[in-house]
């Protein structure tokens, strides 16, 4: 599977996402493994130019930054941020949707969303033939000018709003790889839970 897409599902977060890559490999399909350089816009650029960067200071990062079509279609919005930021501006991700419409459909990662006693909360998730809705944002291969983001390493910054608890799935984030139809490529989802105590993404910016 090709990773074209990195999907974060969000419903109703404030987040701020910084994201950076290192040098980038070709499909893992090709025969041979050939190094695809990273290229972007200068102004999009850190200082240290192994690590590119999208900036939310600017109206650039509207290049790289999309809401999904199922995010659109329940109400998700993103703005730039400059009242709760991180070194400037951020990135606010917001809804004011009642949630699905859909209940035949789940939540991407539902399927390993699981209670205080590791029981599955949505065991039918788990069924061969179960259709999933992934509203959020994301980053699209293309947009940095290359082929998929196989080899990768992003990392990025976040914060929850205090309006965010109860209105998520496990009151969570989820940020994943998908292909081009939206289909999840890999089980190694991370998980960004809203918490207050043990690593507080509520009252102050973290780093993933």
């Amino acid at each position: 599977m090709i990773l074209k897409r990195l999907f974060c599902v969000s419903a109703a977060a404030l987040t701020a996402c910084m994201c950076m890559a290192t040098s980038v490999f070709a499909d893992a399909e090709e025969e041979e493994k050939v190094i695809i350089p990273f290229e972007a816009d200068e102004e999009m650029l850190s200082d240290d130019d192994s690590s590119p960067a999208v900036s939310f200071d600017t109206s650039d990062w509207e290049k790289y930054v999309h809401v999904s079509p199922d995010g659109e279609a329940m109400g998700i919005k993103i703005k730039q941020d400059t009242d709760t930021y991180y070194q400037g501006a951020s990135l606010k991700i917001y809804s004011d949707s009642e949630g699905m419409k859909d209940k035949d459909k789940y939540y991407g990662c539902a399927d390993g969303a699981r209670d205080a006693d590791g029981n599955l909360l949505y065991p039918k998730a788990s069924e061969e033939d179960a259709v999933f809705f992934n509203p959020g944002v994301e980053l699209r291969a293309e947009d940095f000018g290359l082929s998929c983001f196989d080899g990768c390493m992003i990392t990025f910054t976040y914060r929850m709003g205090t309006d965010t608890e109860d209105k998520l799935m496990e009151n969570s984030v989820y940020v994943y790889a998908v292909d081009g139809d939206y289909e999840r490529v890999s089980d190694m989802a991370t998980k960004l839970t809203y918490n207050v105590v043990d690593n507080d993404n509520v009252s102050q910016y973290r780093k993933l």
